[in-house]
């Protein structure tokens, strides 16, 4: 089949001389083989470049994907009566590979429980509305999503949330209490 009517050959289109090609190739190749940034240092410490990504997480006691690190068996009828009545028998069976060690998951570990919880803190005007309303109110929720105070237009639901997270501030809920009379300043 020939070419359209009037055109002879077709100009090749010349890329943009702004931007530079080779530039954008190289941030992408050296993104590719950047070392990954850890927040662990059990990690980091762990971490070999000469090795790949995979080899480097088991090698860790570490696994990419669960369904692969966990055996599950699907079971019917008496086997699952039987694993239900032995409870030893009903926890998933880990695999182990040859040459993985588990030490960096269990420094891992051992440094999450050494964290602990995070203290939650209300702000100050949240602490003063919250406790003005409890003292007028109690925990009743519905008086207190009526009151003309509640600026904020909160439903029951968010100011039973809102009393929740109060209580699960300690060092605020203790002293609110404290002022009330409620604790015992020997407690602590």
């Amino acid at each position: 089949m020939g070419k359209a009517a009037g055109v002879k050959r077709r100009r090749k289109k010349t890329r943009n001389p702004k931007k530079n090609y080779g530039k954008q190739q190289f941030k992408r190749r050296k993104m590719k083989t950047a070392k990954p940034v850890f927040s662990e240092p059990e990690m980091k410490d762990a971490w070999d470049p000469k090795k790949s990504a995979i080899r480097n997480i088991t090698q860790m006691g570490l696994g990419l994907d669960p369904n692969k690190v966990i055996d599950i068996d699907i079971l019917t009828g008496k086997e699952s009566m039987i694993k239900s009545m032995h409870p030893e028998l009903a926890r998933p069976k880990m695999k182990s590979k040859k040459g993985s060690s588990t030490h960096v998951a269990e420094a891992m570990e051992a440094r999450s429980l050494i964290r602990g919880t995070i203290h939650v803190k209300l702000s100050k005007p949240e602490y003063t509305w919250i406790t003005k309303m409890l003292d007028k109110h109690g925990e009743d929720c519905e008086a207190i999503a009526r009151d003309s105070k509640n600026l904020m237009q909160l439903t029951p639901d968010r100011i039973k949330h809102k009393i929740k997270r109060f209580k699960s501030a300690v060092d605020q809920y203790a002293e609110y209490l404290r002022g009330r009379g409620s604790l015992d300043v020997e407690m602590e």
